[in-house]
């Protein structure tokens, strides 16, 4: 544009100097004022982009107050976990479900469970530190290879086999239990320490609780028990003095929460006896087997007073329980499978019924219709006994008139 101006200000004045000498020079001026003309109107000056306004900032959101975290709630220290066995899967029988609506029996080994059912006078329990129990030499746990094959099985009886059958463990033995606030808990023999240990059976898995304590020891030389409420609702175990070469005497001990024990006293003062099963009625009727024989002893009688001998039988491994018509079974191992006997007093027994599966040591657990046993290791299980011909009942010797 600057240069236009200065191009028509040539040309005016040389139109007032108006000289014909200057005509060319004009002519040349005009044709170049007429091309910038032509530049000017063909470039097209974009339009200027409007800026668009600016888009306020909205205000800031106020940050709400932060919450106060609560204290945290202190951890109480943590109990050592019992080792817990899941039950493995058996494929040899079907997985046992705990079903209580089956449960045969309402009371346990004789004492009711919606009373105490008092003891006479002369059995009450009394503290009596007598050689024999209260004196058990304390050996230190060990392992015994003599019963790490063992396996503990848990099973019903239907009619006269056992059904539902399923390994609880290896390595246990001697096996007695209870029915506790809806869960089978037990007391057995353990191959890791050879000392008495508890369990229970939760949600399906076996959980060892571990070796129970006696007098504030836990230690080697209590075997076989056999346990039962007491009429104060703790708990009595009747376990024998394993010390001695032949075994013997059978103690009591009591405990109120199944795994610290204390010793009461001598129950049966004799040597030469293992496996003790008793029931509490007006008396207390017992059953023993005879070290080194396949001999049952039946004995009725309490601790202060002693034991008459009542009658004996063929088999090991007893096992007496009170069903809830109150009636009176002793199963034993016997003729390759259990022999049931039965009686209603204890005084007089009669052969009740064979169940044909190939096991032993017997112990069911008070309050169900569940029992433990010993199968032969490795051979899945009980297995049943094909019926034959017809046996005899087996015989039943009476010790008194």
């Amino acid at each position: 544009m600057k240069k236009l101006g200065a191009v028509v200000c040539l040309l005016l004045l040389a139109s007032a100097c108006g000289g014909s000498s200057d005509s060319d020079e004009l002519t040349a001026l005009r044709e170049e004022v007429s091309m910038l003309e032509e530049q000017i109107t063909t470039t097209v000056v974009p339009s200027t982009t409007v800026v668009p306004s600016t888009t306020e900032v909205p205000s800031t959101t106020e940050v709400p107050s932060a919450t106060v975290v609560p204290s945290t709630t202190e951890v109480p220290d943590m109990q050592v976990a019992p080792n817990t066995t899941v039950i493995p899967s058996i494929t040899e029988a079907p997985v046992l479900t705990f079903d209580l609506s089956e449960t045969e029996v309402s009371v346990v080994d004789g004492i009711e469970n919606s009373s105490s059912k008092e003891l006479p006078e002369e059995t009450e329990l009394v503290k009596d530190h007598q050689s024999g129990c209260s004196d058990i030499p304390r050996r230190q746990p060990s392992f015994e290879a003599g019963i790490a094959k063992h396996e503990l099985w848990i099973g019903r009886v239907a009619d006269d086999v056992i059904i539902d059958q399923k390994m609880l463990g290896q390595g246990f033995s001697v096996a007695d239990g209870l029915m506790i606030d809806g869960k089978p808990h037990l007391w057995m023999m353990a191959a890791s320490d050879h000392v008495l240990h508890h369990a229970i059976i939760d949600r399906g898995n076996f959980i060892d609780l571990g070796p129970i304590s006696i007098d504030g020891d836990i230690f080697q030389g209590v075997i076989d028990p056999d346990i039962f409420l007491l009429p104060d609702g703790s708990f009595g175990l009747v376990a024998v003095n394993g010390t001695n070469r032949k075994a013997g005497p059978i103690c009591l001990f009591k405990s109120y929460d199944g795994q610290n024990f204390e010793t009461i006293r001598i129950v049966l003062d004799e040597i030469g006896v293992q496996d003790p099963s008793v029931v509490i009625l007006d008396d207390w009727v017992m059953a023993v087997k005879t070290v080194d024989k396949q001999e049952i002893r039946v004995l009725i009688g309490n601790p202060d007073k002693g034991f008459i001998e009542m009658h004996t039988l063929e088999g090991g491994d007893p096992d007496l329980t009170i069903s809830k018509e109150g009636t009176l079974k002793l199963t034993v191992c016997s003729e390759g499978m259990l022999i049931v006997y039965s009686s209603t007093t204890g005084n007089s027994w009669e052969f009740h019924k064979r169940i044909r599966s190939q096991t032993c040591g017997p112990a069911t657990i008070s309050g169900s219709n569940l029992i433990l046993h010993l199968p032969k290791p490795g051979q899945g299980g009980a297995i049943e006994v094909l019926e034959g011909p017809s046996q005899p009942a087996p015989s039943i010797t009476t010790s008194v008139n």
